[in-house]
């Protein structure tokens, strides 16, 4: 490959002069030296424009042609932003000459790594010229791509649009000329307090339902106490595990609990948004509160009287045919979060990092046998625990080494333990067996 740099500017004095004389005979005006690559004419005074014009042709050939800058660049995209940017003009105001220079960069070979369409319209836009001009008449402000119309359009102009129009009397100065969705959802709380207080006393009295009600639904870190299958489940903020697929769900309060067992249950209930030209249905009770705060700005406190009464109610229809399902899935022995349990058979305290902690344990009580699936193999363990062990140990197999029908036996055996297991929780490890304190971390040495 031919080294352009020499090619260009010969080391042995022979660069094309353009005034045909010597350097003594030139006075005056600085020599120029003429590139033997594109003839373009280079001081030969000025190292640094000499190497600046060789890196255009060797490492980026696009070359800023303002004075006094130097940079380079590798693709017309990242050539015009910086003209755009840093020197403020769009190809349609730059001079004649200028602009020839700058068409003279089309010649792009970069390799684009796009994640989409977008990313190729946008490099394709700056090699047809096609820029973004802001549609504000008295904004002369030229954007890169569309998507950058959009944010310069809400952060520039619509705040202040929005100020313009929706201003009143109860708007805080601090609120003013920030973010939309802050103004939109300050304008609706005022709106929200003004309709509560110019009502009577009967209205007074209304609000006052609804908050008794709201407390009475909110279910955060206190113990709510519930009976159910006669038995007393006291809730506890931590991790709890599901009993029906195992997952875990760190839960502040049942709330969480329920929106993970109603992906198990199918209950559907029709809880339409009560704000005026919107379509949505909500199908569960909590899905409408997130729509109102996600789609609308709107907190529980900034809607009206009447629309917190419907927002309670579709709660409290959703937690009353999710409360009495509660119990498969999460009984109180599903609280795995560094608890205790003492056994009420042998008094022994069971550290639970799993709810199988419990129920291999009661494996050691009832006579529950873990046949080995090894053919000619007769061993039989209480738990599943044991029998993965013997596995490891006697026969070098771990499930994930197993073939589908070995392991698929083994996944039986312990499937059958585990349902006869859970059976007998009750009578080993009843809700009062949970020790209070929680159980410190043992390192091993």
């Amino acid at each position: 490959m031919t080294d352009l740099g020499s090619a260009a500017f010969p080391a042995n004095g022979s660069p094309h002069r353009l005034d045909g004389g010597t350097e003594e005979e030139v006075i005056g005006e600085p020599a120029a030296l003429q590139c033997q690559a594109c003839s373009a004419k280079v001081c030969e005074w000025d190292q640094k424009d000499v190497d600046k014009h060789i890196a255009s042709h060797t490492e980026n050939p696009c070359a800023c042609f303002f004075r006094g800058c130097d940079r380079t660049f590798q693709c017309p995209l990242t050539f015009r932003v910086h003209v755009l940017k840093k020197h403020g003009l769009a190809p349609d105001q730059l001079a004649p000459e200028l602009r020839e220079m700058l068409e003279e960069s089309r010649d792009c070979r970069r390799n684009l790594k796009a994640i989409g369409l977008r990313h190729f319209l946008d490099h394709i836009a700056f090699h047809e010229e096609t820029f973004c001009e802001c549609p504000i008449e008295e904004c002369e402000q030229h954007l890169e791509s569309v998507p950058e119309i959009g944010e310069h359009s809400t952060d520039r102009h619509e705040p202040a649009a929005l100020n313009e129009q929706k201003h009143h009397d109860h708007i805080d100065d601090s609120v003013c000329g920030t973010t939309v969705p802050r103004l939109e959802n300050h304008v609706n709380e005022e709106k929200a307090g003004t309709d509560q207080n110019v009502g009577d006393v009967n209205d007074a009295k209304d609000a006052a339902k609804v908050e008794s009600a709201e407390k009475e639904l909110s279910l955060g870190a206190s113990t709510v106490d519930e009976t159910t299958s006669g038995t007393t489940v006291g809730f506890t903020p931590g991790t709890w595990q599901c009993q029906h697929c195992n997952a875990t769900v760190k839960a502040r309060g049942k709330r969480d609990l329920m929106q993970h067992a109603m992906k198990h249950e199918d209950i559907m209930q029709s809880s339409p948004c009560f704000i005026e030209g919107c379509p949505k249905i909500c199908h569960w009770g909590y899905s409408l509160r997130a729509h109102l705060m996600m789609k609308h700005r709107i907190s529980a406190g900034g809607l009206t009287s009447e629309q917190r009464q419907k927002l309670i109610e579709s709660e409290r229809a959703f937690f009353e045919k999710m409360e009495p399902r509660m119990e498969k899935y999460f009984p109180p022995q599903a609280l795995i979060s560094k608890t205790a349990w003492l056994c009420q058979q042998c008094h022994k305290e069971v550290k639970v990092w799993h709810v199988q902690s419990l129920l291999s344990h009661i494996g050691s009580h009832e006579y529950f046998s873990c046949a080995c699936p090894i053919e000619g193999c007769n061993r039989t363990y209480k738990n599943p625990t044991g029998l993965r062990n013997h596995l490891k140990s006697q026969h070098k197999l771990i499930p994930g080494d197993m073939n589908g029908e070995l392991r698929n036996q083994l996944l039986g055996v312990e499937r059958n333990f585990y349902d006869s297991a859970k059976d007998h929780l009750g009578k080993y490890f009843p809700a009062e067996a949970r020790l209070e304190q929680p159980v410190e971390t043992v390192t091993s040495t």
